[in-house]
């Protein structure tokens, strides 16, 4: 179960969101606040923020979008889990290191992996240029619905998605 709620993927077909959202008003508390991207070369940056009450942990993301003629060009993202379970923390990075090193495959995809007492950070960079997005699109046709004809991600499709996740998007 642990396995399969939230793993924030950088690619978005493998994300899933459960848990309580994070209440915005202390921000303070808000465990994507604590993450330093350097979005400066990137045109949107989204950030998540979940809470699940019931297994005791949480998750933390920033995601830095670069757009080029409408399309998807890169993405850059560092991810937080908290627990104060190891075997949580443990279960993510397992299940982290198994997919993320898959994906690699697919070229233009790089990954770290830090574990820091109770946190997991991830820290995730895809280059959609050396992406081979249309074998990528063979194993996982989920992602069709994102890609235009071209077998292009297309910027919207990426938006509206991170949004639909609750994600909180804004122009950089």
């Amino acid at each position: 179960m642990q396995k399969k709620v939230i793993i924030l993927l950088t690619f978005i077909l493998l994300l899933t969101g459960c848990g309580n959202e994070v209440k915005k008003k202390n921000k303070s508390n808000i465990l994507s606040n604590t993450i330093d991207i350097n979005g400066k070369d990137y045109d949107y940056v989204c950030t998540y923020d979940k809470k699940d009450e019931d297994n005791n942990y949480t998750v933390g993301a920033k995601y830095a979008i670069k757009i080029e003629d409408d399309l998807v060009s890169k993405i850059h993202s560092i991810e937080i889990i908290e627990a104060n379970k190891p075997e949580i923390i443990n279960d993510y990075e397992s299940y982290i290191n198994e997919n993320y090193e898959k994906i690699k495959a697919y070229g233009g995809y790089e990954y770290t992996v830090n574990h820091e007492n109770n946190r997991l950070i991830t820290e995730v960079n895809i280059n959609f240029n050396e992406f081979t997005i249309e074998s990528f699109a063979l194993n996982n046709p989920d992602i069709v619905n994102y890609l235009n004809e071209d077998y292009k991600l297309t910027a919207d499709s990426v938006l509206n998605y991170y949004k639909d996740l609750d994600m909180e998007c804004a122009k950089n």
